[in-house]
Parts: C-alpha cells; sequence; structure tokens
C-alpha cells in the first residue's frame, strides 16, 4: 500500500468511527461565554461539578458607537464593571480568563491611531489600531498591563491581531517597509501578487504582527507573571501557512516564539465547510488535519475551540453533531467551547455524556 498523509487521515477518520464507545472522557473543559453579564449564584455553584476549568468573559462590546469595555480601566469608555463582578461571583471556583480587543478600537475617539486601508485605488480610514504606530502599541499595552492587573488568570487575544491583505498602509506602515526595504514603491505594488516589493512586503507585515505580540505578551508578564496569555488564531494558520501570512500576516511559528502561553485554534467546523465547500466527509477529514498540524507545532499550548451555536442562526448545535466533532479531537487536549450561555451547562453535559 502507498501510505501518504491523506491515506492516514482517511484511517484517522474511520477508527473515530469504528470505536466511539471507547474514546475517553474528556474530563475537563473549558467555555466562552456568549455575554459578559454574571451568571446566577447558582450556575456559578455548578461549574465545578460541571467539570468546567476555565471560564473566559469577554470584556469589550464591539461597537462603532456604542463600544467600550466591561472593566474599570483608565484608557477607554467603561460600560459596566462586569468583569470585577463576574470575578466576585466566581470566587475561584474555576480560572477566569478575558476576552480582550488587540486593535478593533472602531469607537476609540483616539482617531489618529487609526490604520488606512487600501480600497479602489484610493486609501481611506480604518477605524481599527495602527499596529505600525507605536504609539498605538503602547496604548493598548498599557491596557493589558492594567488587564492583567485584575483579579484573572489569563487574557484571551481577539482574533483582531491581524493585518490583512489590503491593510496597514499608513505612514507607519509604508515607513516600516522603507526602512526594511530601502525602497519606495506605490501601494498597488505592494499588492500585486507578481510584484517584486509583494512578498517583501507579507514578511514587514508578518514581523510587524510578531513584535506587536511579543510586545503585548512582556506587559502582561511585567505586570503580573501569573497571568497567562493567549490568542486566537484561524483555522488556515496551521493547515494553509501561505493563505495565513497573505491573509492575516500570520505565521504560526512565529506566534508561537512570541512567548504565548497558550494558543486557541478556533476550529469551527460548520464555518470551514462553509468556507472551503466541503462534504462532510471530507470536512472530518480537514479537521482532524487541522488538529493534528496545531498539535505538532504547539504541542501542549494548544486549546481547541469548539462553537456549540451555528453563526447565522445564533440556535444550538445538534448535540450527536457536536458530539461527533468532540471525539475527533485527541485525548489530552483541552478542549474550549465557545458561545456558552447560562442556561447551557446542561447541554453541554449531555453532548460529554456520549464518551
Amino acid at each position: 500500500m502507498n501510505w501518504n498523509a491523506s491515506t492516514a487521515l482517511r484511517i484517522g477518520i474511520i477508527c473515530a468511527n469504528l470505536f466511539l464507545c471507547f474514546w475517553p472522557v474528556q474530563a475537563k473543559v473549558q467555555i466562552q461565554l456568549r455575554h459578559p453579564r454574571p451568571w446566577s449564584a447558582e450556575k456559578m455553584a455548578s461549574l465545578v461539578s460541571e467539570g468546567v476549568e476555565r471560564v473566559i468573559l469577554r470584556v469589550f462590546q464591539d461597537d462603532p458607537v456604542h463600544g467600550g469595555l466591561f472593566f474599570v480601566n483608565s484608557h477607554f469608555r467603561l460600560l459596566q464593571p462586569y468583569l470585577e463582578e463576574f470575578s466576585a461571583r466566581l470566587a475561584g471556583r474555576s480560572e477566569l480568563w478575558a476576552w480582550m480587543l488587540a486593535r478593533k478600537f472602531s469607537w476609540s475617539p483616539d482617531s489618529h491611531y487609526f490604520d488606512r486601508v487600501y480600497r479602489d485605488g484610493c486609501l481611506a480610514e480604518l477605524n481599527r489600531f495602527d499596529l505600525f504606530n507605536p504609539e498605538a502599541v503602547e496604548k493598548v499595552s498599557s491596557l493589558l498591563a492594567e488587564l492583567a492587573a485584575k483579579p484573572i488568570d489569563g487574557i484571551l487575544l481577539q482574533d483582531d491581531l491581524v493585518i490583512r491583505h489590503n491593510e496597514g498602509f499608513s505612514n507607519w506602515g509604508r515607513a516600516f517597509f522603507f526602512k526594511r526595504s530601502g525602497e519606495r514603491p506605490q501601494i498597488a505594488d505592494l499588492m500585486r501578487r507578481d510584484s517584486p516589493w509583494h512578498h517583501s512586503w507579507l514578511q514587514a507585515k508578518t514581523s510587524r504582527v510578531n513584535q506587536v505580540l511579543a510586545r503585548f505578551v512582556r506587559a502582561v508578564k511585567q505586570k503580573n507573571p501569573a497571568v497567562l496569555i493567549g490568542m486566537n488564531i484561524y483555522y488556515e494558520t496551521p493547515l494553509f501557512p501561505e493563505s495565513s501570512i497573505a491573509w492575516y500576516a500570520h505565521d504560526f511559528s512565529g506566534i508561537l516564539d512570541s512567548g504565548l502561553d497558550q494558543v486557541f485554534l478556533m476550529a469551527y467546523h460548520r464555518q470551514m465547510k462553509s468556507e472551503k465547500k466541503l462534504t462532510e466527509e471530507e470536512n472530518r477529514r480537514l479537521f482532524v488535519e487541522m488538529i493534528a498540524r496545531a498539535r505538532e507545532k504547539a504541542g501542549a499550548r494548544l486549546v481547541v475551540k469548539l462553537q456549540v451555536r451555528d453563526f447565522d442562526s445564533g440556535e444550538l448545535l445538534p448535540i450527536r453533531e457536536l458530539r461527533e466533532y468532540l471525539r475527533l479531537v485527541p485525548e489530552g487536549i483541552k478542549v474550549c467551547f465557545m458561545s456558552v450561555e447560562e442556561d447551557n451547562l446542561s447541554f453541554l453535559r449531555a453532548v460529554r455524556s456520549g464518551f
């Protein structure tokens, strides 16, 4: 038999389907909450019995008009002190992590920190912080240091720590490229794939994302070494490295070298299936390959995030469907269920009871 990666993955799927009932229980899980509001005392008390070892609380509101933060800080608008309230109610029963923005402060009055995007042959303001602007980076670093001083166990950086294919064209970004290359090509030339400068521009953006991430890690650790820090990464990052660099300026090795304690792989199977237009068998095969590649690089630092809701309807997924993808996560890899609500603990118990 001619063994190759595709054959091995196909066998892995077959084995998973043959031996479902013998797979071990995922004893502990993590949950990322859908809403930042504190839960009832009863639900808080049940976290330990439900095997929830970590709760991830969103501490921002992403809205261009009404956005702000859900913890007391000295940098941005305070909406409600939900983080402080949640921590008091949780009372150390489980780890508490804060899920936090990295650059998408669309509601910030600091528009001089905003990036520039190239659309239809023109530059326009992009209401996301410019990762090439050192003052913008230091502002976020200072904010993360304040967050690290809160009664939390970790910080999860949002998946907005990216520079997309048409972003990064502020004066700071172009100056960064000139300093690295000594050349000043037109923006259209930087974006054109057959341009002699395109690859250098991708390298410059990726290098800058890694630098900023390392700065954020240092800011957190200098304030409180006990606080862990992780970041959301896209499914393309382990699966399609070239696309990950071109679309997000994400290089998996560079991200890991930043000093992150954990990487959270957004293994959202329905999103993958829809975007890649896959059959169910193809999707499961790609899911297995994605986790294998991520584990190979990240090792024990890997956390696999599973969606419990359909992103379009907001409805909970069928229990059987979620069980089948949970079973494809190898033993020993931590799992985080994302978009969990207060009344979903019994649903998660039902999902996990099939093991």
